[in-house]
């Protein structure tokens, strides 16, 4: 009988993928105790592992020890920081691992690990990752458990942690709203973006969060604490949002997406909502309400009443009297019959300088100079005249013999050169562009003096931040030092190409970027070798802080070795 051949040594054997997955997982828990030399090759083997279609959805549900599970999503973040090839891989393998329930609350428990995720997944152009996944990393996942016959309750706060994430840019926006007095237009235009920008924030955060959901399925019966920090606050965030709607075309969408999640999340926002619309109007349709009689703008909350009409007698009193009407004026014939005769030729007497003749049409046409009164306001002249101070006396000139005799004009006097403006302060400014406002909003550049410190959402679409930097490039107000994340190296290259077009001199660009960053490599991606790559806010601040020093302790010498200089005449 013919024997069944041995299989050959490299011939490919069926995998088991739940079994071949867990011992992956154990195997990068085990990476940290590996020997440096040893560890690269391992890392490069198990990610490559990975990536053969090991991951399904009955080999992801485990069960896997925490610990080995977050070692595996760090492993997949830093193979992808390091290698722009594997990027893609990681992105798509991290996609897979965070779909699964287990996994995404494994990733939850670790906050630096969450960090890395949200910043891996982001701020990298080459990662394909789906937003849901993305938004998921936002807020937990919620808890399943109950039975479905059981009546549906609305809970009453989240964890520590998550309610943290949507109660701080409430907080915080609501103290900006208050500092620009809930007005979003003139000067605080700027400022009230900001508060507007984080109160959307917070409340798409508490929306797409379980608790949100849930408070929306009752109708926002219950309201829920973490809404506290707006409460006695509703009518005036109702304004604030008809005014930033009326202002600003390009946001009317987010004004209503951020309204009709704040009256389905409070009741207590509706009801102001409804009043609203029933007294000054709402710029935005209100579901159930008939619009047709309302008013199309609303006012801001802090603005002040109209004033009440005045009554016609007291404006009458309030306008000056008439002036007198031609018929009351004497003819000008007679005028001149009573004037005195002039008298005889000679040098005129010195009170004749201060005598000011005023045609008769000049008289009816000014109601100040009084004609009744027998003569010509020469007293008014001669005061005004004396208030305003002589003119420096001419020298005086030789007469005719002397010019016979050879005598020259007198030269004029020489005037004296101006003196020189005083320069202009120079106040470097620093700009702090990031994902997580925490970043900038907990800096210790906000409390320096001599530092113009601005920071900037990144989630504004239109970067206000480029031109922040380039209308200021050649200014006393230069910005010196840009702190950005590594998503934004087309902005820093717009940047300096801007300033190396009108020969200035390029701020300093401080790269915040993870943990397991190489800086030769973030040098390399964005070609320059000339910035700074750091992995804590706190480094940055403290690095741009030297920079600033160092800048103008150079620009205070150059200065004073301009001013010793010889001036060439």
């Amino acid at each position: 009988h013919p024997t069944t051949p041995p299989p050959h040594p490299n011939a490919a054997m069926p995998v088991d993928p739940a079994k071949k997955l867990t011992e992956l997982v154990q195997q990068a828990g085990r990476l940290k105790d590996l020997p440096e030399h040893q560890r690269a090759d391992a890392e490069k083997e198990c990610f490559g592992e990975v990536r053969r279609g090991v991951l399904v959805e009955d080999a992801l549900a485990g069960p896997f020890e925490q610990s080995d599970m977050i070692a595996m999503l760090q492993l997949m973040v830093g193979m992808g920081q390091k290698k722009k090839l594997h990027r893609g891989r990681a992105g798509e393998n991290l996609g897979l691992f965070l779909a699964s329930k287990p996994w995404l609350k494994a990733a939850h428990g670790a906050p630096e690990l969450l960090a890395q995720l949200r910043e891996f997944l982001i701020d990298n152009p080459d990662v394909k990752c789906d937003p849901a996944v993305v938004s998921s990393l936002e807020a937990p996942p919620a808890e399943s458990g109950g039975s479905s016959g059981a009546p549906k309750t609305v809970a009453t706060d989240l964890d520590d942690e998550a309610t943290m994430k949507i109660r701080q840019p409430l907080e915080e926006g609501r103290e900006i709203l208050r500092e620009v007095k809930w007005q979003s237009d003139g000067v605080v235009a700027d400022r009230a973006g900001e508060g507007f920008a984080l109160l959307l924030r917070g409340v798409t955060r508490l929306a797409e969060s379980s608790l949100g959901k849930e408070a929306m399925d009752a109708g926002g019966s219950n309201e829920l604490p973490v809404l506290a920090v707006l409460e006695g606050d509703w009518p005036k965030v109702v304004g604030f949002l008809a005014s930033v709607h009326n202002a600003k075309k390009m946001r009317r969408n987010q004004v209503e997406t951020c309204a009709e999640k704040l009256r389905a999340l409070s009741a207590n926002f509706a009801a102001a909502e409804l009043a609203a619309a029933e007294g000054a109007g709402l710029p935005w349709a209100l579901p159930g309400y008939d619009h047709e009689s309302a008013p199309a703008e609303v006012k801001p909350a802090e603005e002040a009443a109209e004033t009440p009409p005045v009554e016609a007698a007291k404006v009458e009193e309030a306008l000056p009297p008439a002036p007198a009407t031609p018929a009351a004026m004497p003819p000008v014939a007679s005028v001149a019959e009573d004037l005195p005769a002039p008298p005889p030729p000679g040098p005129p007497p010195a009170e004749a300088f201060g005598t000011i003749l005023v045609p008769p049409k000049a008289l009816e046409a000014s109601p100040s100079i009084a004609c009744g009164g027998g003569g010509y306001p020469a007293e008014a002249a001669a005061s005004s005249k004396s208030s305003t101070p002589p003119p420096a006396p001419e020298p005086e000139k030789p007469g005719f013999f002397a010019r016979l005799l050879g005598a020259k004009d007198p030269e004029p006097p020489t005037p004296e050169p101006p003196a020189p403006a005083a320069p202009l302060p120079v106040v470097p400014g620093v700009v702090w562009v990031d994902v997580n406002p925490k970043a900038y909003g907990s800096t210790i550049l906000k409390d320096q003096r001599g530092i113009q410190f601005k920071g900037f959402d990144d989630k504004e679409a239109a970067k206000p931040w480029i031109q922040h930097v380039c209308s200021r490039a050649d200014t006393p107000e230069r910005v010196a030092v840009v702190i950005m994340n590594r998503r934004h190296k087309n902005d820093a290259v717009q940047i300096r190409g801007h300033c190396t077009s009108k020969g200035l001199r390029p701020p300093l660009f401080i790269v915040c970027c993870g943990k397991s960053a190489v800086p030769d490599d973030v040098c390399k991606e964005w070609g320059m070798r000339d910035i700074q790559v750091v992995n804590d806010w706190a480094v940055a601040s403290q690095r741009a802080l030297a920079e600033i020093k160092a800048s103008s302790s150079s620009e205070g010498e150059s200065a004073a070795r301009g001013s010793m200089a010889p001036v060439d005449m």
